[in-house]
């Protein structure tokens, strides 16, 4: 393996590039990922690895790993520590990183009528709540994940890192405008709007159609669905409060909501 040591070198700052902007990301078409699980996750997966950047003490220490990385990628390079501090985006870098092509996912508005469950984010700009309720659909078996109304950039190194993994399993989507999409499919879909509203339906009692997938709506973390977005649903729901708390956190909301309706 080649060793870079410059922080000039132009391999480096494209790595640079593509960790700070989803511009560079989505012209290039690339993403980074940081750390030997994901990284091993993503060889497991067939995800496509351009470059692998590793330490000297990964490879030492992961022989295998590195071994399994380092012969799927198209060229890998060493890098020292001080290249490693200056990629990582973590408190303990574990000195690796990969460039990887973006996924090619099969979600589409012609497949999601053959499946059950789907998660529909509006809007949504914590990238560890994105990250956790693309985990936590994988693990309920959600059969995919819509991203509307300019939710952040599931590519970005916080996403990607807080999925573990799940990224490169959940079928993915991007739309525009949630409201437009959930009217073009009225009919071939059944719609419901999580809210935080009194005469909202409680989740318990939502009876699901049999012949229709459904998509569950999660709105932004402090405004919630917009208006356009909840009217274009076919049923709001909610979740009953026992406590104090008037709401609960986007990821939260969306796990219990997740766990209720793919029991159905």
């Amino acid at each position: 393996m080649e060793q870079i040591t410059s922080r000039d070198n132009p391999k480096i700052k494209a790595v640079v590039r593509l960790l700070k902007s989803k511009k560079e990301r989505d012209h290039q078409g690339l993403f980074v990922l940081e750390g030997k699980k994901i990284c091993l996750e993503a060889f497991c997966e067939g995800v496509e690895i351009l470059t692998a950047f590793m330490t000297g003490d990964f490879v030492e220490q992961h022989r295998e790993a590195a071994g399994k990385i380092a012969g799927c990628a198209k060229e890998t390079f060493y890098i020292s520590p001080e290249l490693e501090g200056k990629l990582s985006q973590c408190k303990t870098p574990q000195g690796i990183f990969c460039v990887c092509k973006k996924l090619d996912k099969p979600l589409t508005e012609d497949t999601i009528s053959n499946k059950r469950l789907f998660v529909m984010l509006c809007g949504l700009q914590d990238p560890g709540n994105l990250g956790t309720i693309l985990r936590t659909a994988d693990a309920f078996g959600v059969d995919g994940v819509i991203f509307a109304d300019n939710c952040c950039d599931v590519y970005s190194p916080k996403v990607v890192r807080s999925t573990m993994g799940s990224l490169f399993r959940v079928p993915f989507m991007t739309v525009e405008d949630s409201a437009a999409f959930l009217r073009e499919q009225k009919g071939r879909v059944f719609s419901a709007a999580a809210v935080v509203e009194r005469d909202a339906l409680p989740v318990q009692e939502l009876s699901l159609p049999a012949d229709k997938p459904c998509i569950l709506c999660i709105g932004n973390e402090g405004n919630g669905l917009s208006a356009a977005t909840a009217d274009a649903c076919e049923q709001k729901i909610t979740l009953p409060m026992q406590g104090h708390a008037e709401s609960l956190n986007a990821a939260i909301a969306a796990g219990v909501l997740m766990w209720e309706l793919q029991k159905r």
